[in-house]
């Protein structure tokens, strides 16, 4: 968003200019930019952002196996045809970190993204930060092959 601060900052800086020199009913333009366009466009920016088929994918129920070399994410969804789920492979060189927050295990990948895992999706949650912790120190066995 902020690449795109020269677009959005030159017409207000124009308003203002304009209605502290020339015309004060400019400046009533840079409040409407400011408290209605703007919020506008960028409520519209982060629906182009969502709609990608990655993200709707990502809100579907999966499945995440973690294996020595990664993490595998599987769809679930019923209504979706066998073929057409894709299968979702993070290696382990992807995994920068992994933290505890809440009822969540945390993947931070290294293209700046996440992965939230619910503690409550496994039988034993110390079992799934085992295997988190084991993506980030690249070991090549985790306690278990975890399925959550």
């Amino acid at each position: 968003m902020y690449r795109w601060r020269w677009f959005t900052g030159t017409p207000v800086v124009l308003s203002l200019v304009a209605g502290i020199f020339w015309d004060v009913r400019f400046l009533f333009v840079v409040g409407m930019l400011i408290f209605i366009i703007y919020p506008g466009l960028r409520t519209l920016a982060v629906f182009v952002q969502t709609a990608t088929p990655f993200i709707a994918q990502s809100m579907r129920p999966h499945y995440v196996t973690f294996t020595g070399t990664g993490v595998e994410i599987v769809p679930v969804a019923d209504d979706f045809v066998s073929d057409t789920r894709t299968v979702t492979f993070i290696t382990v060189d992807e995994v920068l970190d992994t933290a505890l927050s809440g009822k969540y295990v945390v993947l931070y990948l290294r293209d700046n993204s996440f992965m939230l895992i619910p503690l409550s999706s496994v039988e034993n949650a110390n079992d799934l930060i085992d295997a988190a912790d084991a993506l980030v120190a690249h070991t090549q066995e985790p306690p278990d092959s975890m399925v959550g």
